[in-house]
Order: C-alpha cells, then structure tokens, then sequence
C-alpha cells in the first residue's frame, strides 16, 4: 500500500505509448476487445505521422510505499486449516507430537485433534485472512518470542524518495524519445509540484492548478497539443 504514487501512475502512462505494447494491441483486436481503428499502435518513436502525449496529474506528494516480498507472494505457507475448520500455525520441526498452534488459546495440538487431517494456505490465502502484521504478532512472536519477527523479510519498503528518482527516470526516458509531457499539480505540496515540474516537458507544460482552474489547465493543454500537431 501507499497513499502517492505517481512513478507509477507515470511508468504505466508510458508504457501504453511504448511500441513494445503493439502485440497486446494487436491480440486484443483479434480477441474482438478493442477497435480495429488503433491497429498498429502503439507507433515507433520517431514516426512522423504521430505525436505521443503523456498528461500526469497529483493532488499530492511521492509517499512510502509497502509491498510483499517475492518469497511471501505465492507457495505454501505454514498457517493450515484442520479438518476440524480451525485455523492452526504448523511447526513440524517442534519437539514432539504437537506441532499445530491454535493462537486464540495459545495451545499446541496433535494432528489427531484437529480432525486427523488439514490443508495448507498458500500466503496470497494468508494475506486475503490476516494483515502482516496480525500474523507476525499473534503467531510468529507468540510461538517463538517477543524478539522474533517477520515482518521486515515480508515486507518491502520503497521510500518516497527512491520513488521521486523513479518518476524522473521515468519521464527523462519517455522525453528523451520525443513523448511530450503535460504535468499538473492539483493542489499539490511543495514537493509535489517539483516533481511535476522536472517531469513536464519544460515550465511551460506545467500547469499549477487548484479548485475551478482545473479545467482551465486541461484547456490549456487541449490547445497546445493541437498547436503542436499543426507546427509538427
């Protein structure tokens, strides 16, 4: 999760002018889900006959962004479902028979006290049941300790300044190939209107905008990039 971020909404704006998206076009007019009319788009960079726009917008600011780790996205997890529909942590590696935990009651059972038999969840079934956070505490650091945790091999943190230089590569790759950017910052923070403006094309396509301007920024552009197809 997290609550900004526009290196993302740019990274996709992009993409879906790039020429390595013409396949995907291509096979979704065949499958009849998009119009015959765009056949061949994306065009090359380059082509004389088109004009690439990418318009981005924020009301706000890059912010920290969290996201699950690859070994935590998919296999088997260690939370299991007994025969008996209760929830258990499964340890097969703790002394003993008894190796389901059942964190309601913080007690251990044997696999005959589960109903004989269980079925594992994979960890997208962990994370549609239970936050991390809820996992970590009430299974992990209540089995193993205070001290232990999971939380930090889990999760994956993206500061909102790697995502600040995301968005500049972002639209300094997409400039540099002659895709033209209109930038708004709609009542954005300080820092957000700086980025908007280092990625627009020049000052001149960024549009400072808050309450009713709003659509005089979208005028404004409507009409600059009909100004740029008839100087183009």
């Amino acid at each position: 999760y997290g609550d900004t971020a526009i290196d993302v909404g740019m990274k996709w704006g992009v993409a879906l002018l790039d020429p390595a998206l013409r396949q995907v076009v291509t096979d979704r007019i065949s499958a009849g889900k998009l119009s015959a009319n765009i056949t061949g788009r994306p065009f090359d960079y380059g082509d004389i006959e088109a004009m690439k726009v990418v318009v981005v917008m924020t009301d706000g600011e890059n912010t920290n962004t969290y996201a699950v780790e690859d070994p935590y996205r998919s296999g088997d997890s260690d939370l299991v479902k007994g025969a008996n529909g209760v929830d258990y942590y499964h340890y097969p590696e703790r002394s003993g028979s008894y190796d389901f935990y059942r964190t309601s009651n913080n007690t251990w059972y044997r696999l005959s006290q589960i109903g004989g038999s269980y079925t594992r969840y994979s960890w997208q079934e962990v994370w549609n049941k239970r936050t991390i956070k809820y996992f970590d505490n009430r299974y992990v650091k209540e089995i193993f300790g205070s001290s232990n945790s999971i939380y930090n091999d889990v999760i994956r943190r993206t500061s909102y300044g790697s995502k600040d230089s995301q968005l500049n590569a972002v639209c300094s790759a997409a400039k540099a190939q002659g895709v033209v950017v209109f930038a708004i910052g709609f009542e954005a923070p300080t820092s957000g209107q700086t980025v908007m403006r280092n990625c627009a094309t020049s000052d001149a396509f960024y549009y400072d905008a808050s309450g009713l301007s709003i659509a005089d920024a979208f005028a404004g552009i409507a009409s600059a990039i009909n100004v740029l197809r008839l100087t183009q």
